[in-house]
């Protein structure tokens, strides 16, 4: 069994570390912000063209307009989708590689040099992907995008996956929903605490105990 994050923020990766259903390695896009339909389009193109200098531009953008937070990332243009799911502009961008120097870029290689190989000739796959509600959301289309990923998986690199989507709903009580669709398992998370915008919570830290009862339930299922 291999255990891969897709995205779209790098709180997956402090939670399913911080569990121990992810170790070894960084996993490339651990450090990155990227979105179903990019992550979908890079794998379609056998991981190709990640920081091919034709595609990658060094972009100022809105984060959170609402609060005028604004940051200068480096983004792939190839893999950014039209219709925008996450924030405000188009996202498949090295989040947390500032300086993209030759020593980022060799280790983005060798991040998407061990993403092919884990993709590849594996009875199991467990792909994981958090999915952040905003304006204009559709929760059904990233659930197709999903499905469509594993499909291509499946053809192109001749393993099985499964995906463990996960999203979060603002509500005074907590809680999680499960519901499993064909390959995608989606779990919701009900909890008044917030998983976003620029504050110490970005990892969703304060619902630690969420997350645990997530792993000793969904994932041993």
């Amino acid at each position: 069994m291999v255990d891969i994050i897709l995205g779209e923020t790098c709180l997956l990766g402090y939670q399913l570390r911080r569990l121990g259903v992810v170790d070894g390695p960084t996993q490339l896009f651990e450090n990155m912000l990227v979105t179903a339909e990019g992550v979908h389009s890079f794998i379609k193109n056998n991981c190709a063209d990640i920081i091919d200098e034709e595609y990658t531009q060094h972009l100022y953008y809105s984060y959170y307009p609402q609060d005028n937070i604004a940051y200068s990332k480096w983004v792939n243009s190839k893999y950014a989708p039209i219709n925008p799911n996450l924030f405000s502009w188009p996202v498949f961008a090295f989040f947390h590689y500032d300086s993209f120097d030759e020593e980022e870029k060799s280790s983005i290689l060798r991040k998407r040099d061990r993403l092919k190989e884990s993709l590849t000739d594996k009875d199991t796959l467990n792909l994981y992907y958090y999915y952040r509600h905003c304006e204009g959301a559709n929760l059904e289309r990233i659930k197709s995008e999903l499905k469509s990923i594993s499909k291509t998986i499946e053809e192109l690199y001749k393993s099985k996956a499964k995906v463990f989507l996960i999203d979060k709903v603002d509500s005074n009580n907590q809680g999680l929903i499960t519901n499993i669709d064909g390959c995608v398992v989606h779990t919701t998370f009900y909890s008044p605490n917030s998983w976003v915008k620029a504050d110490d919570n970005w990892n969703a830290s304060i619902d630690n105990g969420l997350f645990n009862i997530y792993k000793n339930t969904v994932l041993k299922s």
